[in-house]
């Protein structure tokens, strides 16, 4: 529980994944584009798990199994039964041109899980360009060949405070130089482990979802 709310978006987001893992048939070719150090390879175990990014932020390429730029991806037209592209598409620029290339890759059918972060703070700087709406995401998977099964917000009003409440220790420390480090275990508490749950237990209040941390998509291809 402490670990989830210190880091509720990535809690947020790997739930999301281990359940796009779950819905897959064993023993297919699942792409994880953009896979980093392929760190989400644990929830695939009973897929073919195949990790591709450009690999620079990985001392030889460790954990890739492919490295390429995402944007061009070395994979033949219609061979991957299933893939994935998680807090991705807001780092490459050329969005439109970047879902026609994963569309290119999948068989028709093939199943796309996409995460996308809306309220949420710049990172990966200055590679970060773009938020999207839930409105926008599902103009841009319609017009890249997607039909979606499912589009939902990573929490409502509620969920996004309690996450930029459980980062005010962090966010003291980084600022506010020796006298905020040793404000920190007390704003853990106060902020982390005491507001934060009580802001989470709020959430289903916020049917409409207009703030958000970000959303989780899947989609088929046609």
């Amino acid at each position: 529980m402490r670990a989830r709310l210190k880091n509720l978006n990535r809690y947020l987001i790997d739930r999301a994944v281990a359940s796009f893992a779950g819905s897959l048939p064993a023993g297919i070719a699942m792409l994880d584009v953009g896979a980093g150090g392929g760190h989400y390879r644990r929830h695939f175990a009973a897929q073919r798990y195949v990790a591709v990014d450009r690999g620079f932020e990985q001392p030889g390429y460790a954990g890739l199994d492919v490295a390429g730029d995402i944007r061009r991806l070395p994979i033949a037209d219609g061979v991957v039964a299933a893939a994935m592209c998680v807090e991705v598409i807001e780092h490459v620029f050329e969005t439109r041109e970047f879902l026609a290339e994963l569309a290119r890759v999948l068989a028709p059918g093939a199943r796309l899980l996409l995460t996308s972060p809306l309220c949420y703070g710049e990172h990966m700087q200055p590679w970060d360009f773009h938020r999207f709406t839930r409105y926008a995401l599902e103009r841009l998977m319609a017009d890249a060949g997607f039909d979606i099964e499912s589009l939902e917000a990573r929490g409502g009003f509620f969920t996004l405070a309690a996450y930029l409440v459980a980062r005010v220790p962090d966010e003291l420390v980084r600022n506010g130089g020796g006298f905020a480090r040793l404000m920190k275990p007390l704003a853990r508490l106060c902020c982390t482990y005491l507001l934060a749950p009580a802001l989470l237990a709020l959430d289903p209040l916020d049917r409409n979802r207009r703030f958000t941390l970000g959303y989780v998509l899947v989609a088929k291809k046609r």
